[in-house]
């Protein structure tokens, strides 16, 4: 996959996130998923967007209370895919990751970051704070596509995030 494919599979899969209401933390997870798994496989351009919803499935299934149904997925493609062949991929792509699927992700480490700069420093309002998390989010968010920072550590990433907030 190249980085514009990759960048261009992440978009939908952040579209997607928005239409149905997904959480911030699924996407990251999704994406984390995914470059796993296109790290040890390669797909084809046919299938690339099929990997992309079975991560975010997966994700949801793990981070969600109500998740999507695979059939409300589905419809969202652009390619035609059987619900079968979405559920034999969720197996592979489970193998292949090794069943991990509480991987460390920059929100979880911007939530650290937030709590431990508010409760040693106290340099911020509380509204400030809320200001912050926000700008670093979107900060976080903006770069997820982005493959150049595919490789940086989410700790780092978060790190990054919150000091360009401030």
């Amino acid at each position: 996959i190249t980085p514009t494919q990759r960048e261009a599979l992440i978009s939908s899969m952040i579209n997607l996130s928005r239409k149905h209401n997904i959480k911030r933390d699924t996407l990251f997870m999704a994406v984390n998923y995914l470059d796993r798994f296109l790290k040890v496989v390669t797909v084809t351009e046919d299938c690339f967007e099929l990997v992309g919803l079975t991560c975010m499935m997966i994700a949801c299934k793990v981070e969600e209370c109500q998740p999507p149904k695979m059939e409300e997925f589905l419809t969202s493609c652009t390619h035609y895919y059987k619900k079968a062949e979405m559920k034999r991929l969720e197996i592979i792509i489970l193998n292949y990751i090794d069943f991990r699927l509480s991987p460390p992700i920059a929100p979880h480490f911007l939530e650290y970051i937030i709590h431990f700069h508010q409760h040693h420093y106290h340099q911020f309002s509380q509204q400030t704070y809320i200001e912050l998390v926000n700008i670093a989010n979107q900060v976080l968010l903006k770069i997820l596509p982005t493959y150049r920072f595919n490789h940086i550590k989410s700790s780092i990433l978060a790190a990054s995030a919150f000091e360009y907030a401030k």
